[in-house]
């Protein structure tokens, strides 16, 4: 029976099967802990002082799509996370004002890409709730597309009959966002992120003066809601 007990420095004597009790109970500090975060969100992505343009000083004002978004994060035990993700917006309800070639009728489809980084600081982390900020950057690629309406194409041998011009530029911004926790494993929330694209100033031309929709520095807005499955790695 002695040798079940372990005697302590006020000469207490404790069992050393409770030991991992003590540890649930939160009196002994548990191991760091490092949290896998998946991340699938859907949201709306808005530019509201955009010019979208067309040939010539043609433009418009502002534009929306809807996006959809996935982020692989890692989360440390003291509320630190960090990871990248990746969001596409693929139905801008802009369109540029523009003129087709004699002769030629196209329709144009713009699409939004965005490769980023973030970290994420959680300041409030309950059992029901987690609350975080955070901040990022990385790559844009604006899309635009430019295809024949005439099914018939003999002459594309390979690829989609068309022109295709790629905006590349940097994105940064800051994000908020909320959870309910629903389990150990699965949570639901509330992402809202303010920041700006910075796109080349002069937009780029195809052989056939096609331009363009987005160029400058964009200021970019989004919300939208958040499933995550987490894991402890």
């Amino acid at each position: 029976e002695d040798e079940d007990l372990a005697a302590t420095t006020e000469g207490e004597l404790i069992d050393p099967s409770l030991e991992g009790v003590d540890v649930e109970a939160g009196r002994i500090q548990a191991p760091d802990r490092v949290t896998g975060i998946a991340e699938l969100g859907l949201g709306w992505l808005t530019l509201p002082r955009a010019l979208v343009c067309g040939e010539g000083t043609a433009c418009r004002r502002g534009d929306t799509t809807p996006v959809v978004e996935v982020w692989n994060l890692l989360r440390l035990d003291f509320g630190l996370a960090f990871g990248a993700g990746l969001s596409l917006g693929l139905v801008p309800t802009t369109d540029a004002p523009r003129e087709n070639p004699p002769g030629i009728e196209r329709d144009h489809k713009r699409g939004y890409m965005t490769i980023e980084s973030m970290v994420r600081y959680y300041p409030w982390l309950t059992g029901e709730v987690e609350g975080w900020i955070g901040a990022g950057g990385g790559l844009v690629i604006v899309n635009d597309r430019f295809i024949p309406e005439q099914g018939d194409q003999p002459y594309a041998f390979v690829g989609t009959p068309g022109v295709t011009l790629r905006t590349e530029g940097l994105s940064l911004f800051g994000a908020v966002g909320a959870s309910v926790v629903l389990s150990e494993a699965w949570t639901v929330g509330f992402v809202g992120r303010a920041g700006i694209w910075r796109l080349p100033d002069n937009p780029a031309r195809s052989p056939f003066n096609d331009e363009a929709s987005l160029s400058g520095t964009n200021t970019i807005i989004y919300a939208g809601i958040s499933v995550a499955f987490q894991q402890i790695l």
